[in-house]
């Protein structure tokens, strides 16, 4: 779906300024519009988005685009300031979920964890008895362990290596 015309993204603006603060119904904003490259704003298109007073009433970003656990939290923290959810959009190796499910978990504005279906389909690098899952009651188990909270396959990832620098 191609980007509205006339909403500038980098400064912040968003979708609401096209109405969505004017429905009844949620309205998401994208995922990769405050990512910290050469064509966005990254934290400073969060915070002019959630000052302006978007009429979304919560963020979504990807650790990759958003800079990783430091930019999650950061971001986390703005949208608790502005009374928003943060909800972190998973997608990729299993050992990032490991990592947005410690930052969903160390926040008090984070409702819910995306995973992929079928789940753990990219777990590579990870210990197969040892992969994150939804239960029954669709809840994901805090992880336990060190780290991250997983058991790393190191045979596993040194298998998947093509080149070190």
């Amino acid at each position: 779906m191609p980007e509205p015309e006339g909403v500038d993204f980098r400064r912040g603006e968003s979708l609401a300024d096209r109405g969505a603060d004017r429905v009844d119904v949620t309205v998401h904003g994208g995922v990769g519009h405050f990512v910290g490259d050469q064509n966005f704003a990254g934290f400073a298109a969060i915070h002019n988005y959630l000052q302006r007073g978007s009429g979304f009433f919560f963020v979504r970003t990807l650790a990759e685009y958003a800079g990783g656990i430091t930019q999650l939290m950061k971001s986390a923290h703005a949208c608790e300031a502005f009374n928003a959810n943060y909800e972190i959009h998973s997608y990729g190796p299993t050992l990032n979920l490991a990592m947005y499910l410690n930052v969903a978990l160390a926040i008090p504005n984070c409702d819910f964890a995306e995973v992929m279906v079928p789940q753990n389909v990219l777990s590579m690098g990870m210990a197969a008895e040892d992969l994150p899952k939804v239960d029954d009651r669709g809840y994901i188990a805090a992880p336990q362990k060190a780290g991250l909270g997983y058991e790393i396959d190191r045979d596993a990832v040194e298998n998947l290596t093509l080149q070190r620098f």
